[in-house]
């Protein structure tokens, strides 16, 4: 009897837990209860199910707009949430006090269900600087430089894979189809000395989930924070179990993608592990030539840095992932906005074609530093950042200071914010500090390369974005900075130094809306499939053929 008493007790105290946690956490929470936000509409979900929901980007934008730069939102049962704007807050979060703020519990969970394990972009603290200290070589000015024909040829391939669909006539096309293709042949070749034959359509279903897992994951991100509770209660060969009889199809596709990720990314490891050890030159050669991010990078580390087999698996799928859709959907993106505006498209294309040699190729430096290119891809990172935001916690309590005081719902003004730790939970708003009119002038949301073809306002600079590219916050900063940004810049430049001048872009009939997710991908109005797609009509540019033979 003593005993059933015991168990009875313990469970009731497991039970128990979480609703004690979450009731501390909001008793901890008082000082954000006055800080301006949307209404909650759930007292369960509380404004997440429209955050997250098939207006996300929209609504997010309407925030922005209606609260400003520091806005409180509800999440379950009533936690409250900061979504922030502010630059100083920032700089905090990313730069000063980062140990402060952690990637949120709820994406290292996910990342490591899904992924196999806890990769760069999902790991805190000394697991984090351990893993970007053994990456860091990898991207390297030096290192894109010996990619380049690796980019080229790739890029090429497609091209005249693209040039058969299209013929000499004008022809509606998927062109988010091809740009995930690239960008993951692009990664797979240059980071993983592997071939996935994507860009013929011939890989092993690992491209094919890849265009599904972000729609996918914004369908699952409203439900983030629950995991971590989930997998501290329940094990996880039985939470498995659970996901798999739940009547739920959008849990049972990332299942399915997390699956097929899996299993692809630890053949690959496997088999490049044997081949290496065998001593097979095509491998060695790989490594030698530092085609091969992750075998260079361990390898070359002292033994007590190298990261275990399990550590590299999950390296090997965020890498993927991370360069493959981020890339693709910014690709995709600009490929849009030059149908949507031709006579950018055709100045774009002029500078490209000019800029080309005898063989049709332009050199890395000269590629680089073509103006026009650089303004079309600076304008599009920053109007339409592939990641809207992300996510983080607070961990120890913090008093952020303010670039822009806020005025709480009592009407009172605030050039400080106290963020209590205890898990609360930040949203950064990397949209909003890109589109910020204070920062960037009254016409900061809409798409105009031209303003970095002459000085940037001073407003620019002393914004003081807390972010290491071109004064936005698209690749973040810090220490969690974007370790991959020079080589995905690259990758959309020889891309479109291929695309552009040897096709014309145009809009299709069918209406266009982007989704939010992990990354923000295209998809057709009304569509209710999980891929991203992107139609437009490509047609031929006939000139260059001629120009060519």
């Amino acid at each position: 009897m003593a005993f059933v008493s015991a168990l009875l007790t313990s469970l009731i105290a497991v039970a128990l837990f979480p609703l004690y946690a979450l009731v501390s956490r909001l008793s901890r929470q008082r000082s954000l209860w006055y800080v301006p936000g949307p209404a909650s509409v759930s007292l369960l979900s509380g404004i997440l199910s429209v955050w997250f929901g098939e207006d996300a980007l929209a609504f997010q934008e309407r925030t922005t707009k209606q609260h400003g730069r520091i806005v409180s939102l509800t999440g379950f049962l009533g936690d409250k949430i900061l979504y922030i704007a502010d630059t100083k807050a920032l700089y905090e979060i990313f730069v000063k006090n980062t140990d402060d703020f952690e990637v949120h519990e709820g994406l290292r969970e996910s990342t490591r269900l899904v992924f196999g394990g806890i990769g760069l972009f999902s790991a805190n603290g000394d697991v984090h600087r351990r893993q970007r200290k053994l990456m860091n070589p990898a991207f390297s000015i030096n290192h894109m430089r010996r990619m380049m024909p690796t980019f080229q040829a790739t890029t090429q391939q497609l091209v005249a894979h693209l040039s058969e669909g299209v013929g000499k006539e004008t022809v509606e096309i998927d062109i988010m189809d091809y740009t995930s293709r690239l960008a993951l042949e692009l990664i797979a070749q240059a980071g993983l000395g592997h071939s996935f034959g994507a860009i013929e359509g011939k890989d092993d279903g690992y491209g094919n989930v890849l265009n599904r897992f972000e729609t996918t994951l914004g369908k699952l991100t409203m439900f983030g924070s629950l995991l971590p509770v989930l997998t501290r209660l329940i094990p996880g060969q039985v939470l498995r179990s659970l996901a798999e009889i739940l009547p739920w199809p959008t849990l049972h596709e990332m299942l399915n993608i997390s699956d097929t990720m899996q299993e692809t990314s630890r053949e690959i490891w496997k088999e490049k592990k044997r081949l290496f050890a065998l001593g097979d030159k095509s491998v060695v050669n790989e490594y030698g030539e530092g085609k091969d991010i992750m075998m260079n990078a361990n390898l070359a580390a002292e033994e007590d840095d190298r990261l275990a087999d399990h550590e590299l698996l999950a390296q090997i799928n965020t890498f993927t992932l991370a360069a493959a859709d981020t890339t693709s959907s910014a690709l995709a993106r600009i490929l849009y906005l030059l149908a949507l505006h031709p006579d950018v498209q055709e100045r774009l294309r002029e500078e490209l074609t000019e800029a080309c040699d005898a063989k049709g190729e332009i050199g890395h430096d000269h590629l680089v530093d073509l103006p026009l290119l650089e303004a079309v891809c600076r304008e599009t990172l920053r109007l339409y950042p592939p990641v809207s935001c992300v996510f983080r916690q607070c961990v120890n309590d913090c008093m952020l200071p303010l670039a822009h005081p806020y005025t709480d719902t009592h009407g009172f003004e605030h050039n400080e914010l106290f963020v209590p730790g205890g898990g609360t939970m930040v949203i950064v708003n990397i949209v909003g500090v890109n589109r910020d009119k204070a920062t960037w002038g009254p016409d900061a949301e809409e798409w105009r390369p031209e303003r970095w073809l002459s000085p940037l306002p001073d407003s620019v600079t002393e914004a003081r974005v807390p972010g290491v590219y071109a004064n936005l916050l698209t690749f973040i900063g810090g220490g969690h900075a974007c370790i991959g940004f020079k080589f995905a810049q690259l990758e959309m430049k020889v891309a479109l130094s291929r695309l552009v001048p040897s096709f014309r872009f145009a809009p299709s009939e069918r209406e266009i809306v982007w989704r939010f997710g992990g990354a923000v991908t295209p998809s057709v109005k009304g569509s209710t499939s999980n891929e991203a797609e992107l139609p437009l009509l490509i047609s031929p540019v006939m000139q260059m053929v001629e120009n060519r033979s």
